[in-house]
């Protein structure tokens, strides 16, 4: 008996940490929109009309995106490879794809994940450079007579171009992985 009250306090314990976990700390924060995403799931299957039921899941699926952004950016060390690739745009685009294109996985999965391939890197990449054109000191015109801060436009917009072209190279070599695949499918039919 005394081992099952043991195991009922470790049971208790472990849930007791992962609801402080989804707790607020304050109104704004990132657990915030998780509850609002998970309270709007929930409602999403208890509507009888088909209309609030689509727009309780897609306001489920935005607060969702939100706290998982909101959550990358806020622990960024532990969203990072080695210590120096952010990777939170990433999990964020994935999941804008996710609610894009969740309409068509049932009915088309094959073309539900070319086209999740195919757009993936973009989207991200649009996420990760937003920030960078809000800050304060964000300019493409090089108009500066400050070596210095001319110095950091030019890295910026380096910056910001590579990152856009690494990511389309690589939703290009994506796609082309997709229809070199149908090829080879299409010329070597499985017996």
């Amino acid at each position: 008996m005394k081992k099952f009250i043991d195991n009922l306090k470790k049971i208790d314990d472990f849930l007791k940490k992962k609801l402080e976990l989804l707790i607020p700390p304050q109104t704004s924060s990132w657990q915030t929109f998780a509850l609002v995403s998970i309270f709007s799931f929930i409602l999403s299957k208890l509507a009888n009309a088909l209309f609030l039921k689509i727009l309780l899941d897609i306001l489920g699926w935005i607060f969702g995106i939100i706290s998982v952004h909101w959550w990358t950016y806020q622990n960024a060390k532990k969203v990072s490879i080695a210590q120096q690739f952010f990777i939170g745009p990433w999990l964020t685009g994935i999941l804008v794809c996710f609610v894009l294109f969740k309409g068509w996985i049932l009915t088309d999965l094959e073309n539900v994940l070319i086209y999740t391939a195919a757009s993936w890197p973009l989207i991200s990449v649009t996420i990760a450079i937003l920030p960078r054109l809000r800050e304060p000191g964000v300019r493409f015109a090089a108009a500066e007579t400050d070596v210095k801060k001319h110095q950091e436009i030019i890295d910026n917009r380096r910056d910001i171009m590579l990152l856009v072209l690494g990511n389309l190279i690589l939703s290009c070599w994506l796609r082309f992985y997709f229809i070199v695949n149908k090829w080879v499918a299409l010329s070597f039919p499985e017996r």
